[in-house]
């Protein structure tokens, strides 16, 4: 590289070095230009107005609708019966009847047991009900034999007294005959005597026919003691009868038979084994509890008509809908705060199922014509809820409200707003007072 010497010139007597000066002059031009150039581009713009850009917002349409006034709760499936199927004999299972999983009416018959030892108890016991029966004929016909007596001896008695009678007469006559002396008092004591011994045989009449009466008297107590016989023969016979009609045993109610427990060809205890359980499906309640905060709106409302329930799945599926309230327990769980209420359904698709747990939604009352909106429209600021309504001008403006309850996405504006308003659905944190807005979707609810 060649080395140059630096240009030297001469001013007032003073050497300067021409580059070294350049330099510094171009700088400072430079510096000018950095500091004048803005204040020349705000001078030329200072009285050009600020344009800005329309803030694109989604926004929808307040309308009216009826929305109802709901309350939410899990609740669990429980069957209105339920029974656990037992045999009321013991004894051997011959055969069952149905498959595990079935669907049965109440009466068809599950199971049948060795009726064997049973239908010859039965035969004794109406064996024994004939033999009571012929001891009570038998003393029937002794009570016919001695009231036959009776009539005997009665008519017996009828015949002496009239022998008695006569005899008196004549006694009387030949006393009278004898004073006057056209008898002997021999003859006259005759008759006396005969009329003693007339009066004897009525005695005797009389006592033979207070014996046949006792004897009546004690076969009618054998007849009663037969006909008592009779009815303990016939009620351990019935009983024997009864005891044998349980060797079939059949479903107490209609439902879906479970899983079957004990096997054909074991032996059962009476009224212990369970041999399968027996659930109702339809209709079928479900179980659900409300705190006791809300249970006195929940009775007020009830009090004046039965309150529909629907039935969700965890998932959020319907599982089964107008649902009925049927029962609330009068009292508060201490230990929960809550009260345990009931709501019935048809269940007629078995989609509610024993033991499942289900979301209810429990409809207490439904306000006409309300003001609504989707949720995400209402904000919370500092001073409470807003939204943001749209102007005919296309401007934005915030507009305090007040809300009730918010039901499927949803909600209620008890004040603030008026139908048909256009209200921002997104794009809310952008937008301050004023400004201008591009729709970029419009939404119905």
């Amino acid at each position: 590289m060649i080395k140059t010497k630096p240009i030297h010139t001469v001013s007032k007597g003073r050497p300067v070095v021409w580059s070294n000066w350049r330099r510094a002059r171009m700088a400072i031009l430079a510096a000018v230009l950095v500091i004048l150039c803005p204040l020349v581009w705000a001078l030329f713009h200072q009285s050009q107005p600020v344009k800005t850009l329309p803030i694109p917002v989604t926004v929808t349409t307040v309308m009216q609708q009826d929305v109802p006034l709901e309350l939410k709760s899990i609740g669990t499936v429980t069957p209105i019966n339920s029974v656990a199927v037992k045999s009321h004999v013991a004894g051997e299972i011959l055969s069952t009847h149905f498959h595990e999983g079935q669907l049965v009416k109440a009466g068809d018959l599950l199971f049948t047991i060795d009726a064997r030892p049973l239908e010859d108890a039965l035969g004794q016991a109406r064996a024994d009900v004939l033999s009571k029966q012929a001891l009570v004929a038998q003393a029937k016909a002794a009570i016919q034999k001695d009231q036959a007596a009776l009539v005997q001896a009665q008519a017996n008695k009828a015949k002496d007294v009239a022998v008695a009678n006569n005899a008196a007469v004549e006694e009387k006559r030949y006393a009278n005959l004898a004073k006057q002396g056209a008898v002997s008092l021999e003859q006259s004591q005759q008759f006396g005597t005969t009329g003693i011994s007339a009066q004897a045989t009525v005695a005797a009449d009389q006592a033979a026919i207070g014996s046949a009466q006792a004897v009546i008297s004690a076969d009618r107590a054998t007849v009663l003691g037969a006909q008592a016989e009779v009815s303990s023969s016939i009620a351990a016979m019935r009983n024997a009868e009864v005891q044998l009609s349980y060797t079939n045993v059949s479903a107490p109610i209609s439902g879906m038979a479970g899983n079957i427990q004990v096997l054909n060809g074991n032996q059962v205890k009476q009224d212990t084994d369970t041999l399968v359980t027996v659930n109702q499906l339809a209709p079928i309640d479900v179980s659900l509890t409300v705190p006791q905060q809300q249970f006195r709106q929940v009775h007020t409302y009830a009090s004046g008509g039965a309150l529909v329930a629907m039935a969700y799945a965890e998932t959020g599926g319907l599982l089964a809908k107008k649902g009925e309230l049927i029962f609330e327990n009068n009292t508060v769980d201490t230990t929960t705060g809550t009260v345990l209420m009931k709501a019935r359904f048809k269940n007629t698709k078995q989609k509610l199922w024993p033991g499942q747990f289900v979301n209810i939604v429990l409809t207490l009352t439904v306000t006409k014509n309300a003001v609504v909106v989707p949720d995400r429209v209402v904000q919370t600021g500092q001073n409470g809820t807003f939204v943001w309504i749209i102007k005919p001008d296309s401007t934005a403006v915030m507009q305090a409200v007040k809300t009730a309850q918010s039901v499927k996405g949803y909600t209620v504006i008890s004040s603030g707003l008026s139908p048909k308003m256009t209200v921002v659905t997104d794009g809310q944190l952008q937008l301050v007072k004023g400004s201008k807005v591009s729709v970029s979707q419009i939404k119905g609810l």
